[in-house]
């Protein structure tokens, strides 16, 4: 909806309080409030209310989320341990146990730690999902390695 649609039905109720009697201090505040929005007729509702909330708060709604602090140490530590596991399974069942066990380890830390592991750029919706995508990669690599030995070992 656009804002002058807006306007042209704030006119109308307008009129129609008029002729119901109601006060005048009501009919003058929706003529003021008409008139505030007369300069902005091709914007649409939520444009024009993203605008107001940004001049009343000085941010946007998406900015006023509170923005999260990663724990890049956390992030360093387990991308370091994970690239330097290699095909071993016990080191990889320890270190995702305590990946796993990890308080600072939240999402968004946990997107990070697998995104680099994994080479991608995905968006989890909750931690089990990266958890196996995680251990899914693993198995796919030693799986790739024995592959490639069995077939060189055949020439």
């Amino acid at each position: 909806m656009k804002v002058k649609e807006l306007r042209e039905g704030l006119s109308s109720l307008r009129n129609t309080l008029k002729s119901w009697q109601v006060s005048k201090d009501t009919s003058k505040s929706l003529e003021r409030l008409e008139t505030l929005l007369s300069g902005f007729d091709d914007l649409t509702v939520i444009q024009f209310c993203n605008k107001a909330e940004k001049a009343l708060t000085g941010t946007t709604p998406k900015q006023s989320r509170k923005s999260v602090k990663l724990h890049q140490d956390a992030i360093d530590q387990f991308t370091d341990e994970l690239s330097n596991i290699g095909e071993d399974r016990v080191l990889f069942l320890s270190f995702f146990a305590d990946l796993k066990a990890d308080k600072r380890i939240r999402l968004s830390e946990l997107k990070q730690v697998a995104n680099s592991y994994i080479g991608n750029n995905k968006t989890y919706r909750n931690k089990s999902d990266a958890f196996e995508d995680i251990e899914l990669t693993f198995e796919a690599k030693i799986s790739t390695t024995r592959r490639l030995k069995n077939t060189s070992d055949i020439f």
